[in-house]
């Protein structure tokens, strides 16, 4: 506690500097809104694919938009990669696992004109793909089988970590993906799946350490739900403005 008439006129001095010093950063803010022109807070604008130096080179409109960056830079498409090349990192980036001999020997013997397309099906179709897309989404959710800190016990979070799997490899729509993990539960006549779903907002961490109060533990467990969300959903970081004003986006 502070007490004393030269305390209390210290505290009072740098209270009003305090408040002075808030109203100036808000003031620079105002003057420069970072959601003025920045690329992230405008809406989505329709880009009809661009004109290119060599259009025979595009195979649909997506190889139009690289092609042009490629040449805006001045710089020209590397030569197509082989058939062994080209099945080796389609199989790692679409499963995560090597392609087998087998898989490689019917490939190169395959000369029909979708043999390529035929290669990516299959590999879209196999239950590692959704293994293998699941990996960044439960990163970025946090997901750990273990609930780590000093007492690292096991987490019974695999029910969820199924749901993600089986989500991509259904071809989920990805407005049912986000609907089902933030609010499962609360549908109307929620069904197990969508149950288990919502269990995305069970990602926080949890600390059994004693000496803390339950209810110091629920809020931090909060405030990490709403971190976790906000970083995924909306591409941003709040946890700057857990105590102040951020420090680079309009959030406080």
């Amino acid at each position: 506690m502070i007490t004393g008439a030269l305390s209390s006129c210290t505290m009072m001095t740098i209270i009003i500097l305090s408040i002075g010093s808030i109203g100036r950063q808000n003031e620079a803010r105002a003057a420069d809104d970072p959601t003025e022109g920045y690329w992230a807070w405008q809406p989505l604008k329709s880009s009809p694919p661009p004109e290119v130096s060599d259009a025979s080179w595009c195979r649909n409109d997506i190889d139009r938009f690289i092609l042009a960056r490629l040449d805006a830079a001045g710089l020209e498409p590397a030569e197509e990669v082989s058939r062994e090349h080209f099945i080796r990192r389609a199989t790692f980036d679409l499963t995560g696992l090597p392609p087998t001999l087998a898989e490689i020997d019917a490939f190169m013997a395959d000369t029909s004109e979708d043999a390529y397309e035929k290669v990516v099906e299959r590999l879209l179709a196999s239950p590692h793909y959704g293994e293998r897309m699941a990996v960044d989404w439960l990163d970025a959710a946090r997901f750990a089988d273990t609930h780590g800190y000093h007492v690292d016990s096991q987490r019974e979070m695999w029910r969820w970590r199924d749901w993600v799997i089986d989500a991509f490899n259904r071809n989920m729509p990805f407005d049912q993906f986000t609907v089902e993990q933030l609010a499962g539960d609360l549908l109307p006549e929620p069904t197990e799946s969508n149950r288990i779903a919502s269990g995305f907002n069970r990602n926080h961490g949890i600390n059994f350490e004693g000496g803390a109060f339950a209810e110091e533990f629920r809020v931090e467990y909060v405030v990490d739900r709403v971190h976790t969300t906000a970083t995924i959903f909306m591409g941003l970081t709040l946890k700057c403005a857990r105590c102040h004003d951020h420090k680079f986006d309009p959030l406080s």
